[in-house]
């Protein structure tokens, strides 16, 4: 999947929801059309991850990113 194509201004999304023990419980993934930036599709990516966790009942989520941008915005 590629993050952000500048030309087409598309990306793709994708997230894996793991346990404190590191046991996967959820994945997903998807594309984006019309995407501004880069940022812009982490941001979406981990605010889907982060929504998936919720709904998994999970109150303490830690947010894991190779976007340095991106988590030094969050933080």
């Amino acid at each position: 999947m590629e993050p952000f194509t500048q030309k087409q201004k598309t990306g793709d999304w994708e997230f894996v929801v793991r346990d404190n023990s590191g046991q996967v419980l959820a994945a997903g993934a998807g594309h984006l059309d019309h995407v501004a930036s880069a940022a812009q599709a982490g941001a979406i990516a981990a605010h889907r991850g982060i929504q998936h966790g919720s709904s998994l009942g999970m109150m303490r989520i830690i947010l894991e990113t190779d976007a340095i941008n991106l988590a030094s915005t969050l933080n």
